[in-house]
């Protein structure tokens, strides 16, 4: 891990797992990635003269350095609200799956509640038509308030309730339950519990990230989420989660349905 690398720049600078080198501290907003063995130099020159190291970096020398040198970095073209909501929402679907050691998938787009598929043997179109409303009983033998075991209608990357969708669809204007259309349904939840400018604004920030998932509206849309009536995943999960969600963005290898620029300037 190297969060304690930081430089003061204008630009977000990222290393190739996802960590924040360089925060912005102004209104540019694209995201730059710099390469392992710059990283490796930073981590070197930093251990070898540590009083020297920070003396440059309060002068902005080292980030001038990197920024001057074509081969230390490469412009990701995308923002930095994007990638956080990006990263945000493959976060979620990690939460959805419990998947919160790196050892399994976040849910699947075909996703089911209990852990199965919808649409088995049909086509794409076929498949993602609507959403698929099966009732499906816990298979954890949950039971509710009366006694009866518990069932769900929750499917897709972001298990939403069959009423949810009816609401979401009209929201986003969508009529059917393809990836995509999820992918920006999610975002239209987020937006209706007030949380979508946070989270684009402040999620890179580890006291904004916390700041987000603390908002209660949240949890209500998705109680998975930490401290959510259904969570087993902690803060720090949370966050580890958040950050290798932002690592495929960066390195190219997405989980999102939706190409990159598009759920942003859409919502």
């Amino acid at each position: 891990m190297i969060d304690d690398i930081e430089l003061e720049g204008l630009e977000y600078i990222y290393a190739p797992n996802g960590v924040l080198l360089s925060p912005s501290d102004n209104n540019n907003n694209m995201v730059y990635v710099v390469t392992d063995e710059a990283v490796e130099k930073l981590r070197r020159a930093r251990e070898k003269k540590p009083k020297r190291y920070t003396e440059l970096v309060k002068s902005g020398r080292v980030r001038d350095l990197i920024l001057n040198t074509p081969t230390s970095y490469r412009n990701t073209m995308i923002t930095n609200e994007g990638l956080n909501l990006r990263g945000f929402l493959y976060m979620i679907r990690v939460a959805e799956n419990k998947a919160w050691d790196g050892a399994n998938n976040p849910t699947a787009y075909d996703s089911q509640y209990g852990g199965g598929t919808f649409g088995d043997g049909q086509n794409f179109d076929q498949k993602y038509a609507e959403h698929p409303n099966d009732k499906i009983e816990s298979p954890w033998g949950t039971k509710d308030e009366n006694g009866n075991i518990r069932t769900s209608t929750a499917a897709g990357a972001y298990m939403f309730l069959y009423g949810t969708w009816l609401s979401a669809k009209r929201g986003v204007g969508v009529d059917d339950f393809k990836p995509e259309s999820q992918d920006a349904m999610a975002v239209y939840l987020i937006q209706r519990r007030g949380v979508l400018d946070d989270i684009k604004e402040r999620a890179h920030n580890s006291v904004g990230f916390r700041g987000v998932l603390d908002n209660r509206q949240l949890r209500y849309e998705w109680p998975s989420l930490p401290n959510g009536s259904q969570s087993y995943g902690s803060m720090r999960q949370a966050r580890n989660a958040f950050r290798r969600g932002v690592m495929f963005e960066l390195q190219g290898n997405s989980q999102l349905a939706t190409p990159q620029g598009e759920l942003e300037l859409n919502h």
